[in-house]
């Protein structure tokens, strides 16, 4: 470890399950458990000289090796790995042999292993027996006369030149981490590459200017006062703030990084690359910009320990959940519509009371004086929504995991380590028969259901409890692919170990959005092979972008195995969360908006349904028109009066799978007039 950062060398690698494991010729590592903060990166090829890498690292005490006596009755195996799983046997020592171990090193199953060097033989032994009570088959000799260690070590030297290995067991010892920093800096220094040390690489441009102001600007007022304004004049906006943490989350995402451990020169660089002339963070100044970085950097950290005390439901939605028993409201951004001048009854205008048009103050007095007002107490929990755009990404991601993880089902082990729980169910799926070509070909809506992969999901796991979908299980081997069962594909030669598991998640989205070939009759909900999704109005009218979208179909209202169907999909999805796979579920900002609590306006669904839109600003802007010619010719305005072009408009509307919904009871036999139409 040196200037905060983890060196981690890896001279060889080797392969496991795709999955990379630490070899033999592992030369030096730190253990995440002996520095707190610490983390292990991948450092990109040719960073650093040849020269540079070969320095060895001096030897902290906890890896130091020493005189061990094997005093079990078994003899110990010598592998050429420090993980077992992956390294093959060498030979094996006596019992009751004393020996000089190079070094010691902790593997990943945490078990001291020890480095020997034994008739020829150079690998690792453990500490304890492997499997059943784990007994400690030898001690270490702390205590053991000097002349018998150097003895040992003499032996130890001497079979290493005989076995031409003289130059991998000698190391600089050191009594603390800071000593083996300094013997690493007086290498670099010794071989010419002291350049090397200069901490940073945005500081090696102004070392010494930053050098010289070290002594004299580090005090707390100066570090204020540089990240109090953006350009030494104008105080940082919340905005500002705002934009700032989205960039330093985009540059630490790039740079696989979290946003505590970003380089300043990473944030220097987006900067400089900012192109839009409407971004406060266009011309503010870099040290500024630095300073305020690490204030919200502070910030987020506290959130981030704050975060699971806070109560994050509004009292709104939990009165509504206690009265209605959930809390399905969709919230909208109202459209503003200027008012005509005059006296409201004797316009005949009857139900503006009932509809929020705006920041007029008739309508705003009206709105206080009757139940329709929206409750809306300050609390904790609206005004940190307000703010989320200052959290990093990466602290709402770790809330939300650490939520997963506290949920999730626990799964006990199988004695043998190789076989699965109980608890883990293998789920028979037959693919052959469920191909796209073959369930176009059917006619039948519930055969088509029934034969496809969704349908034979559905019919083995309708009967779990949720808590069984909340299980993340990994077995060993499978590549760290978190699931709740297994997948065994019918005719297919083929065992999961993760693969087939995310197949199953991938074809079902397949099938979902699969709307290629008109399957059943010409209505939006006969457009794909499953009734769950619908394409967009967009995409039914072939008008407006997003022809690619889809809709949750709105057929589960009517139909119960729909309902059903609808359940199990949110069940899915969510398993799918909970084992970090990734869906291509391409729906609107329709639907992701409600359900991150977010404003859903007309533009957002203007983005999925062109015509839509269109005809609302069609109405309003001849309802206006008309309105605006009355009052100007002094006439009263007839409520009832029906312009020729709303001839057709009712208070209802198509829902996104062709069936007809009011939206008002009654709706469709309610015409729209002008006395109404603002509703």
């Amino acid at each position: 470890a040196f200037n905060g950062l983890l060196w981690y060398r890896l001279d060889a690698q080797q392969s496991s399950n795709s999955g990379l494991m630490e070899s033999s010729s592992l030369a030096w590592c730190l253990l995440p458990a002996d520095k707190e903060g610490m983390a292990i990166v991948r450092r990109r090829e040719n960073m650093f000289p040849k020269a540079l890498l070969d320095i060895p690292l001096a030897r902290l005490p906890g890896f130091r090796g020493g005189l061990i006596n094997l005093f079990h009755d078994s003899e110990a195996v010598v592998r050429d790995g420090l993980e077992i799983d992956t390294s093959d046997v060498l030979c094996t020592i006596p019992a009751n042999t004393i020996i000089y171990a190079v070094e010691k090193r902790i593997n990943a199953s945490n078990i001291n292993r020890y480095r020997v060097l034994y008739n020829g033989n150079y690998g690792w032994i453990s500490e304890k027996m492997r499997g059943g009570s784990e007994e400690v088959m030898l001690t270490e000799m702390h205590n053991s006369p000097p002349e018998q260690r150097e003895t040992a070590l003499q032996e130890l030297i001497s079979a290493a030149v005989t076995a031409g290995i003289q130059d991998r067991i000698k190391w600089t010892e050191v009594n603390s981490l800071d000593e083996g920093v300094q013997c690493w800096e007086d290498e670099v220094r010794s071989i010419g590459m002291g350049e090397y040390l200069v901490e940073g690489e945005f500081l090696s441009e102004t070392s010494n200017s930053n050098r010289e102001r070290q002594s004299t600007d580090d005090s707390f007022g100066t570090y204020v006062s540089l990240a109090s304004t953006i350009d030494g004049e104008k105080p940082w906006s919340v905005e500002a703030d705002m934009q700032l943490v989205e960039l330093l989350s985009k540059c630490a995402s790039k740079d696989g990084v979290t946003p505590q451990n970003l380089m300043a020169s990473s944030l220097v660089k987006a900067l400089g690359e900012i192109e839009s002339e409407t971004s406060l963070l266009k011309t503010v100044h870099l040290e500024k910009a630095i300073a305020r970085a690490a204030l919200l950097r502070v910030a987020n950290q506290v959130f981030s320990y704050a975060l699971p005390y806070i109560n994050v439901n509004l009292p709104e939605e939990k009165l509504r959940n206690d009265t209605l028993g959930s809390d399905s409201k969709i919230d909208f951004q109202t459209t503003t519509l200027p008012l005509p001048d005059g006296d409201k009854q004797r316009i005949g205008l009857s139900n503006y009371s009932k509809v929020e048009l705006g920041q007029n103050s008739l309508i705003e007095e009206t709105l206080k004086s009757s139940n329709t007002a929206k409750w809306s107490p300050p609390c904790c929990a609206r005004r940190l929504r307000s703010l989320r755009r200052l959290l990093f990404s990466q602290t709402k991601s770790a809330f939300f995991e650490s939520i997963l993880d506290a949920t999730s089902t626990f799964t006990p082990m199988h004695q043998d380590e190789y076989e699965e729980p109980k608890e883990i169910k293998t789920i028979k799926i037959n693919r052959v028969r469920a191909t796209q070509s073959r369930l176009i070909a059917m006619t039948n809506p519930q055969d088509r259901l029934k034969q496809s992969v969704f349908g034979q999901l559905h019919k083995e796991l309708r009967s779990w409890p949720n808590s069984a979908f909340r299980r993340s299980y990994v077995g060993k081997g499978h590549g760290g692919q978190k699931r709740c069962f297994k997948v065994k594909f019918v005719g297919e030669g083929v065992n999961d170990y993760g693969g087939p598991y995310r197949a199953v998640f991938e074809q079902i989205v397949d099938e979902l959005q699969c709307d290629a070939v008109t399957v059943g009759g010409t209505k939006p909900s006969e457009k794909c092979l499953l009734p769950l999704l619908v394409p967009c109005p967009n995409k039914s009218t072939a008008v407006g972008n997003n022809q690619d979208k889809f809709l949750l179909s709105t057929t589960p209202l009517t139909s119960t195995i729909n309902q059903e169907l609808m359940q199990f999909f949110g069940k899915t999805v969510g398993t799918a969360v909970r084992h970090n796979l990734n869906l291509a579920l391409n729906f609107s900002l329709m639907l992701w908006r409600p359900l991150s609590r977010m404003l859903v306006s007309r533009s957002h669904l203007e983005a999925i349904d062109t015509l839509i839109v269109s005809n609302l600003k069609d109405v309003s802007k001849l309802g206006l028109d008309l309105e605006s010619k009355m009052f100007s010719e002094k006439d009263d305005l007839d409520g009832s009066f029906r312009p020729d072009e709303w001839i057709d408009l009712n208070f209802s509307t198509h829902l996104p799978d062709g069936t007809r919904w009011s939206l008002i009871p009654g709706g469709s036999e309610i015409a729209v007039t002008l006395g109404n139409w603002r509703d």
